[in-house]
């Protein structure tokens, strides 16, 4: 049975972010599934995790804080020798956030987690280039809240080899500042080199509905794989909305939008509407707080009675908390959306 349902918006995640800028109560992060322990590292895992420390100042105090140093891990001659960074428990000593993610099976290094440790990044480029010598194929990239920027991230990944990229399957990049730091271009190239990526966090990046129509021609290619796409807390508003219906009226992938917080509107939320009309992928929505009224809401009840009709309606959530909308016009969206026409009264403005 489908529902209508009211959700906190980053909760669905395996793994999101913490920028300085968010309050402390803000669920913008879930733990990561990883033991931190004492566990030795392989020497190449820790070299590589040495590249990505010893050229991020932020990084390097964040991991010193409170250790005191007996060797200089910046020569060349530290790879060789066992300290403190041999162990997983010295990357992931802050526990609410463990940086470093293996595989619990077969204790592999799978991916890289900065959310909730609020650091700031300025180069990627060695660390990337070390995971190419070493072979080593990551499947998550979490570097949400740390302003690397696109440039640097696109210059570092094209030194690594087409298997390494085309391992990358989950790329948070939420709360980089991407668009107001000019870096769309770049981040667009990214994209193109790891179109497996499957899960894409661009939430708090400022993307206006100029950049939207930019990011239209990429997700509607062929090759590109998203199916989980975060971009909450940008400012689409109206003509972005208009390029994210486009999208979903030709995306056969994407089965999770989540669009809060981004001032659509009444005419956004109708080009939405318009575009689900044609999908036949997307299983929920998230459009919490945009200002979609009775209207809007009006736009999606027409579209998914329609597809009940037809029977080829596929959308099974649909999260509109805090748009402004009437009991009327909810509950016939409620209807619309799981046909028991029984939706929760916090639904209610």
């Amino acid at each position: 049975m489908v529902s209508l349902m009211l959700s906190d918006m980053g909760l669905m995640l395996d793994i999101s972010f913490k920028t300085a800028s968010h309050d402390e109560d803000d669920d913008l992060f879930v733990d990561v599934d990883v033991d931190v322990d004492s566990s030795v590292l392989l020497p190449s895992v820790v070299k590589v995790l040495r590249k990505l420390r010893d050229h991020n100042p932020s990084l390097q105090r964040k991991l010193s804080h409170g250790i005191a140093s007996s060797t200089d891990t910046d020569t060349a001659t530290a790879t060789d020798q066992e300290g403190p960074d041999h162990s997983l428990s010295y990357w992931n000593r802050y526990k609410q956030s463990p940086m470093v993610i293996m595989d619990q099976d077969n204790n592999n290094f799978i991916g890289i987690n900065f959310g909730g440790l609020m650091v700031r990044l300025v180069n990627v480029i060695p660390f990337l280039q070390a995971l190419d010598e070493e072979k080593i194929d990551l499947h998550t990239i979490n570097l949400g809240g740390t302003d690397i920027g696109m440039d640097n991230l696109y210059e570092g990944i094209q030194n690594l080899s087409v298997e390494l990229r085309m391992s990358w399957k989950k790329l948070y990049l939420g709360g980089c500042g991407i668009s107001c730091r000019k870096g769309m271009d770049d981040f667009m190239n990214v994209l193109k080199l790891c179109p497996n990526v499957e899960t894409l966090d661009l939430r708090y990046n400022d993307f206006t509905g100029e950049d939207m129509e930019k990011f239209k021609s990429q997700l509607s290619w062929n090759e590109c794989k998203v199916s989980i796409l975060h971009l909450e807390g940008n400012v689409v508003k109206c003509d972005g909305a208009a390029s994210v219906g486009s999208i979903l009226s030709q995306t056969k992938d994407l089965k999770e939008l989540y669009l809060g917080g981004n001032r659509i509107g009444v005419e956004g939320a109708k080009a939405l509407a318009n575009g689900l009309n044609e999908n036949s992928s997307v299983v929920k929505i998230y459009l919490e707080a945009n200002l979609i009224g009775d209207e809007g809401a009006n736009a999606f009840s027409e579209v998914l009675l329609d597809q009940n009709e037809r029977q080829c309606k596929v959308l099974e959530k649909l999260y509109f908390e805090n748009n402004g909308i009437g009991k009327d016009a909810a509950t016939k969206l409620g209807g619309a959306v799981n046909s028991a026409g029984l939706i929760g009264g916090s639904l209610f403005d």
